[in-house]
């Protein structure tokens, strides 16, 4: 039977450490299925069930600050702690407190995270521990890791995981919380506030950071913060401990109104969707903000938020006005006499643009993602006349495209059924597939 040496258990072990949680989890359900297997395949299928069981147990006992460690934070909407902070803690905590370790690994395996808590907490607290005093300790290494990815980490790291058991509670309860706001959750998330401020000055907004990161919108924190302080003003909160939390989310808009304004059709139905995700990011964020706080023209953050408003709604508006312009480029047409006034007739002379094509998909794909924040951002109007002239304009040219295909001596056959190919893609970035679909059916009788 074959068996694995030293050096391919070592290069297994290292892959199997640095593999993330989702790809654990799916390689232990996928050996789950080798049961019998015998040898070295047994052997990898029991290392990976292993690590699988420590990283479930790990992702309980460390729940608070998951969100908050490596690429979570990385949009700028939460405070972010170095992406290994966990597994450095998860090895220290291995090698000081291996009895209960194994006591949460087979914890996990039968209770939930609220049910265990008290054994996820107690963890927390030694490991906050262990890094305010590493010297000699096995926390040693965590702490001089943490310290190089940022200045101060291991300290703000044994902080956070002071709040753990509070922060586990409020977690909870955070989905009831930012749905929809009572007297009574008011009040509780007061008391959680206090209870978070009693442990230090500023744990009050580390718990509201740690919120923030468990939520698909982390700007929804400013409910939290509104209950807070109820309506508070600009000036208000930027003079208090929360200040931090509420500009993060300032530069959040910032910075996706940046990103917005420097959208390039060029990168097609991609650049649309990011160009589309930014502004109704940055939409949600300022109404969020608009409803919280009391923002005034002359205060700290009220000029600025006119400010972002103005710049992506200035874009957004310059972007609905080119559209009809890069339809045009990818679906080109002659000027011919219709009616009243003039419409464009196809024109087949020159093969399909590819560039020209990317940049109509991105612009579409915009305008169909633009219509929440339209109405928000003040350009629902001109989005609702650039759609009725597009239809218009679309309906003609797909009408006049299979016109020539049905006569008798078609012109360009086969760069019409491209032309035609495009038109319907278009048509289903900005109206649906179902309106594509239809025009493909034509295309085929």
């Amino acid at each position: 039977m074959a068996v694995l040496s030293a050096s391919q258990l070592q290069v297994i072990t290292t892959l199997i450490d640095s593999a993330p949680d989702s790809a654990i989890r799916s390689l232990d359900m996928a050996l789950a299925s080798e049961a019998g297997t015998e040898g070295p395949m047994a052997l990898i299928r029991d290392m990976v069930s292993s690590e699988a069981g420590e990283r479930r147990a790990r992702r309980m006992t460390f729940a608070p600050l998951a969100g908050l460690c490596g690429s979570s934070g990385s949009d700028g909407s939460s405070k972010a702690l170095p992406g290994q902070t966990l597994a450095l803690l998860w090895r220290a905590l291995k090698t000081d407190l291996p009895d209960q370790v194994s006591l949460a690994v087979a914890t996990s395996l039968h209770a939930d995270e609220e049910e265990g808590a008290e054994v996820y907490d107690a963890l927390c607290a030694a490991a906050a521990t262990g890094l305010r005093k590493p010297e000699g300790t096995s926390y040693a290494g965590a702490a001089t890791a943490l310290e190089k990815s940022a200045p101060g980490a291991a300290a703000e790291v044994a902080n956070f995981l002071d709040l753990a058991p509070l922060s586990r509670e409020a977690m909870s309860k955070l989905t009831d919380w930012v749905s929809r706001m009572t007297d009574e959750r008011a009040a509780a998330i007061r008391l959680a506030y206090r209870d978070a401020s009693a442990i230090s000055p500023d744990a009050g907004p580390r718990l509201l950071e740690v919120l923030a990161s468990r939520l698909d919108e982390p700007w929804l924190v400013l409910r939290l913060i509104g209950a807070i302080h109820e309506k508070p003003t600009d000036r208000f909160l930027h003079g208090s401990e929360l200040r931090e939390v509420c500009e993060r989310i300032l530069d959040d808009i910032d910075r996706r109104v940046d990103e917005f304004t420097a959208f390039d059709p060029q990168g097609g139905v991609s650049a649309g969707n990011t160009a589309a995700t930014n502004l109704i990011r940055a939409v949600a964020e300022i109404a969020e903000l608009e409803e919280t706080v009391d923002l005034r023209k002359d205060g700290p953050w009220g000029g600025r938020i006119i400010k972002q408003k103005g710049l992506f709604t200035k874009k957004a508006e310059a972007l609905l006005k080119r559209i009809e312009d890069v339809v045009n480029a990818a679906l080109p047409v002659k000027p011919s006499k219709y009616g009243k006034g003039l419409r464009g007739a196809p024109t087949f002379e020159r093969a399909p643009d590819p560039v020209a094509v990317a940049r109509a998909e991105a612009m579409l794909t915009f305008l169909e993602k633009s219509r929440g924040p339209a109405q928000t951002g003040g350009f629902a109007s001109l989005r609702a006349k650039v759609i009725e002239r597009l239809d218009d304009r679309m309906d003609h040219y797909v009408n006049d495209v299979l016109d020539n295909l049905r006569g008798d001596e078609p012109d360009e056959p086969q760069r019409a059924s491209e032309f035609l190919e495009i038109a319907a893609g278009l048509i289903g970035l900005y109206r649906d597939e179902m309106a594509a679909q239809i025009v493909r059916r034509r295309a085929a009788a």
